[in-house]
């Protein structure tokens, strides 16, 4: 590194990526200008959303191709259909199958993700919290 040159370090994590949602352009925007960018992006893995705007499949192939190409993206799941208090059931084997039904929907769509977790509007139970840990 040249003298006086700082090298700058941040960390950005994106919520809420996924098709229905901008965002996408701008992130491959701040990969143009830092070529060693990379970014975790919290994505839900079903949004309830996608059957009232009835997207198209192939819209949501061609999003998950996408995400999955990029090797400077991380997927990291942010809960289920990204509803508020999803994440405040307090029975552990009920937690323990939403977040293996997550996990399936990530791996059915063959998108890599990380096990890494937030909940949605950041309302997580105790009970939930324990389960993941």
């Amino acid at each position: 590194m040249p003298s006086g040159e700082i090298k700058q370090k941040f960390i950005l994590d994106f919520d809420d990526l996924m098709p229905v949602t901008p965002g996408l352009d701008h992130l491959i925007s701040m990969k143009e200008h830092y070529p060693n960018f990379k970014c975790t992006c919290f994505t839900p893995a079903f949004n309830a959303g996608i059957f009232r705007k009835q997207l198209n499949v192939k819209k949501f192939q061609e999003w998950y191709k996408m995400i999955h190409e990029y090797d400077w993206i991380e997927i990291a799941p942010h809960g289920f259909v990204h509803q508020r208090g999803e994440c405040l059931m307090k029975d552990k084997k009920i937690i323990n199958k939403m977040i293996d039904t997550i996990e399936g929907v990530f791996k059915q769509s063959e998108t890599k993700f990380i096990k890494v977790f937030k909940a949605p509007f950041w309302e997580m139970s105790k009970e939930f919290e324990e389960v993941l840990c």
